[in-house]
């Protein structure tokens, strides 16, 4: 019961904005938890919080390479290659993601992101699109999105002139 309340205590204080204390909740974990999935995902969260991109990076390639079931370690892996400016290898890591994100939401929306970030609209949109087949909450959050904005503006008049000729 020990390991389960550090565990969420980490997670309290990340989404609290507290990277420091959510890492010192990590470490006070027994050696035998600390490698776990789970674990292993939360540190490279808070890696990422502490804009420390390169540490993460290499503990989600590893999760890739250990657990390449898992999708999540993928998308980590993408947002620390993203954040280092490392667009196209990020894109490339999701599109090699394992067939359990095939049908996720997220997995569209950040490929979506990713491709209007290289200059991709057409494939941008078909991933926001698909995105927001899967999820429609995505298209309020694209609409938040820098990167996605005028691709939402696009794909609402696509769905308004649809209406129209109906």
């Amino acid at each position: 019961m020990k390991a389960e309340r550090h565990i969420e205590a980490a997670k309290g204080y990340l989404a609290l904005g507290m990277p420091d204390e959510a890492m010192e909740e990590i470490k006070s974990l027994d050696f035998t938890y600390r490698y776990k999935p789970e674990v292993l995902e939360l540190t490279v969260a808070v890696h990422m919080s502490q804009k420390r991109w390169m540490n993460g990076l290499v503990l989600a390639r590893a999760l890739c390479d250990r657990f390449p079931m898992s999708g999540k370690p993928f998308l980590l892996t993408a947002m620390c290659l993203d954040s280092l400016e490392r667009t196209a290898e990020a894109r490339d890591i999701l599109l090699a993601a394992p067939v359990s994100l095939r049908n996720k939401a997220e997995l569209h929306y950040n490929l979506s992101r990713l491709e209007a970030k290289l200059g991709n609209v057409s494939s941008a949109q078909r991933y926001l699109k698909r995105a927001v087949e899967l999820n429609p909450d995505m298209k309020s959050k694209a609409g938040t999105d820098p990167h996605l904005t005028d691709l939402v503006l696009r794909l609402k008049s696509h769905e308004d002139g649809c209406a129209a000729k109906a």
